[in-house]
């Protein structure tokens, strides 16, 4: 295994004063470069920085690099000042994030070669890795978009920190695009998540239109308002008392301590919980057997085949969204399910319309964020998304489809084209089969003559003033 470490860290010089035997330094030496691999920023892992250069690392992602020499090798680079340790870490509730100082951080790089012991099974996702060969190019029409972004944004900049700002996203884009066009792929599924992450998940959307496989172009299918489908999926009595594979349970045990877990299981879904719903003390001894709740039934049924946010808009106003305003109570949908700030979301137009149509799942979001934290509760979505895209959409196409590619991008699947049909058929059928609500799905051709969306050029201009601030800017540089 080839790993990508500082220059400038000495690690035989680092674990001289340990006084191991020479075969113990070898494994000492080998598991520390793997885990500082893991913290040198590339273009490949760049987005799961945060700003003040933390990357998330979880214990038993840990241990499984370190093993027995967990403690021991924590504690000298702690203390010979090679990494800082987030002292918010909480065990069950928030994972460990780690930063490599600067000195180690800004500074070149050299690839190490380790040996590493495969102990676990074979992942599911390994049908996954096999699709990326030399079959999958990309077109040189990338280049003629890349000016085309460059040049529309420079005219909109005021200052070299975002013009520095531009010019990094773009490098990171050219060098992902070198991996594609070399064959240097990379692909990996996140522990934290479940999420596979691959270069195609490192590239927007409009460079992906020109990509083909074994000469053909591709589809996407896409899963429509796809985190509003799989909160809706996971509202039922099911869900949070089963051991099924999914289930709260099984979907969050490697995140939560049994007694978090213990705690949520025996409040959600409760007489408890219902009568604090319906602010009683307490339900009647006739409603004490509820196992569900028509609202929550209510929001099952919502047309999730159509489109939830233009139900949500038509249903306060009676007409259909204009296209801005569909896209404004997406935005504000996706604060009601990662934001947990009570006088914030009171003033966010997307919550209000959830709590008055759909006031329990409005207040069960509240509830279960107030339990397992706001971050846990979004993992706790992208976990049964990946279960049900990676562990059973994948496989099913695959016995179905044999010789057609799949790549996935988290809640989307890509295909050939010749393919479409049968892949929307296997979504459809296999997410229908697993959460009992159908499923709305999108199918695009990924063609490359398309035009650079407007609302890309908007998303990027505001990424690039925010982080050219002067606080921000000095933190990412």
């Amino acid at each position: 295994m080839k790993v990508l470490v500082p220059t400038n860290l000495n690690v035989p010089e680092l674990i001289e004063e340990l006084n191991l035997s020479n075969r113990r330094q070898k494994y000492v030496k080998e598991k520390i470069y793997h885990l500082i691999s893991r913290v040198v920023a590339t273009h490949k892992n760049i987005k799961k920085f945060d700003k003040n250069g933390y990357t998330g690392l979880c214990s038993k992602e840990l241990n499984k690099i370190l093993n027995r020499d967990y403690k021991l090798i924590l504690n000298l680079l702690k203390g010979k000042n090679v990494i800082e340790l987030d002292i918010n870490y909480l065990k069950g509730v928030r994972c460990n994030k780690i930063k490599l100082n600067d000195q180690y951080q800004k500074t070149d790089k050299v690839i190490k070669t380790i040996r590493r012991e495969h102990k676990t099974a074979p992942s599911k996702t390994q049908l996954l890795d096999s699709y990326f060969n030399h079959n999958l190019e990309i077109k040189k029409e990338y280049k003629n978009h890349i000016k085309y972004i460059y040049n529309t944004l420079f005219q909109e900049l005021i200052n070299d920190n975002q013009l520095l700002v531009l010019k990094n996203k773009i490098g990171i884009w050219l060098l992902t695009i070198t991996d594609i066009e070399t064959n240097q792929y990379w692909y990996n599924k996140s522990t934290t998540n479940w999420r596979y992450n691959s270069s195609l998940t490192n590239i927007p959307k409009i460079f992906k239109k020109n990509m083909t496989y074994d000469k053909q172009s591709l589809v996407q299918v896409d899963l429509k308002c796809s985190q509003v489908y799989l909160l809706s999926s996971i509202l039922n009595y099911n869900f949070f008392t089963s051991n099924d594979e999914l289930s709260f349970y099984q979907i969050m045990n490697t995140l939560l301590s049994d007694k978090i877990i213990k705690d949520v299981i025996s409040y959600l879904f409760s007489p408890i919980m219902f009568a604090h719903f319906e602010k009683r003390e307490y339900l009647g001894k006739d409603e004490i057997l509820i196992r569900d709740h028509h609202e929550f039934q209510k929001f099952r049924d919502a047309p999730f085949q159509e489109d939830f946010y233009s139900h949500l808009f038509e249903m306060e106003h009676g007409v259909p969204p204009t296209d801005f305003e569909r896209k404004s109570i997406k935005k504000d949908i996706m604060y009601v399910l990662f934001q947990n700030n009570r006088k914030h979301r009171e003033l966010v137009e997307g919550v209000r319309l959830l709590n008055k149509f759909y006031p329990y799942v409005n207040q069960f979001i509240l509830k279960i964020m107030d339990r397992i934290g706001k971050r846990n509760f979004s993992l706790l979505l992208q976990r049964v998304e990946s279960y049900l895209i990676l562990d059973c959409v994948v496989p099913e196409f695959h016995r179905r489809c044999p010789k057609a590619p799949i790549f996935t991008i988290h809640d989307c699947v890509i295909t050939t084209e010749r393919h479409k049909l049968e892949l929307t058929k296997v979504m459809f059928e296999i997410l229908y089969k697993k959460t009992g609500i159908k499923p709305g799905l999108s199918v695009e051709k990924l063609d490359p003559s398309d035009r650079i969306d407007d609302d890309f050029i908007e998303e990027m201009k505001g990424d690039i003033y925010k982080k050219s601030t002067k606080s921000r800017f000095k933190k990412m540089i």
